[in-house]
């Protein structure tokens, strides 16, 4: 408590400095961008401090001017795309936004007015975070009757994922085109092959992906204890009931089936899913700004735009 405590006295002052500065000179400021990156630099270094981990590279990918209005004053601040690239490569980019002043010095957090708990800068950090999501990216759950683009990825057997799914699809009024791309967890038990059976299911004549979609996110039981250690068997048997004419008799041949035909749909889903910065589900892309977890207010507000 004593450290919040700390951390929100630090902040007020910032800001107090920030007023200051702002009340001497109304013309936006720059950002320090060689200053950011070295003291995120020295950041990174000290939280690898007793690691052999080598630091990752940064790269700054965006930045949009953020004016945050305080007792009359205008602050400048600026709103910050960050990519973290491991120098091996093995592993995507892992990619972060913050609000900084324009020194590069300072970071905020938690920043949200108090009539009404809207962050004043969050138009600049959705802008900064901003994707160029591909038309056409992914598989079609429906077309509706709004606006907005939505790209939902995702692991069927992610809770959170179930939720964004059922949440999404009533969202019908708001939503142009609903797409997915599958973004399967290998440490969750059967998560690929529920995968590769949802394709499967999705390609047979007489179904639609959204059919199949709908059982994955919504009738498809998660291997529990006691069938992890026959978790693929435990997906494909609950698949062939529901769309017997898709699999084969033989839960052997209908599980080597669906490999060969569809891990490489499943791996280029993972891929692309990467690009776009994706680590953890569900991520969903509004307009090409992504909401990261299960976030309905967030959703609903990105939606009205």
């Amino acid at each position: 408590m004593y450290r919040n405590y700390l951390k929100a006295v630090a902040a007020i002052l910032a800001f107090l400095v920030l007023s200051a500065c702002a009340a001497k000179s109304h013309s936006p400021a720059y950002l320090n961008v060689a200053a950011l990156k070295t003291n995120l630099e020295k950041r990174v270094k000290r939280v690898l401090a007793d690691s052999d981990k080598n630091p990752p590279e940064i790269r700054i990918n965006r930045t949009v001017p953020a004016e945050i209005s305080i007792a009359g004053s205008t602050v400048h601040l600026f709103a910050v795309n960050i990519s973290f690239l491991e120098q091996n490569g093995k592993r995507p980019a892992r990619e972060m936004t913050l609000l900084v002043d324009p020194a590069g010095e300072l970071e905020f957090s938690d920043l949200s007015l108090i009539a009404t708990g809207q962050d004043p800068a969050r138009e600049a950090l959705d802008l900064a975070a901003k994707k160029d999501v591909p038309p056409g990216l992914g598989d079609l759950v429906f077309q509706g009757n709004g606006t907005a683009e939505v790209l939902l990825v995702s692991d069927p057997f992610c809770p959170y994922c179930r939720l964004g799914f059922r949440y999404l699809k009533d969202k019908k009024q708001k939503i142009k085109q609903l797409r997915m791309l599958q973004f399967p967890f290998a440490s969750h038990p059967g998560a690929q092959t529920s995968v590769l059976a949802l394709f499967a299911a999705a390609s047979h004549p007489g179904n639609s992906f959204s059919r199949a979609a709908d059982f994955a996110y919504n009738g498809l039981s998660s291997p529990d204890k006691k069938n992890k250690s026959r978790a693929n068997e435990f997906i494909l048997s609950q698949f062939s009931r529901e769309f017997p004419d898709a699999f084969p008799s033989d839960p052997r041949k209908a599980l080597e089936n669906i490999r060969e035909r569809f891990d490489h749909k499943m791996q280029a889903q993972i891929r692309e899913a990467e690009k776009l910065g994706v680590s953890a589900t569900p991520t969903i892309f509004i307009n090409g700004i992504p909401v990261r977890g299960f976030a309905p207010e967030r959703i609903d507000r990105l939606l009205k735009k």
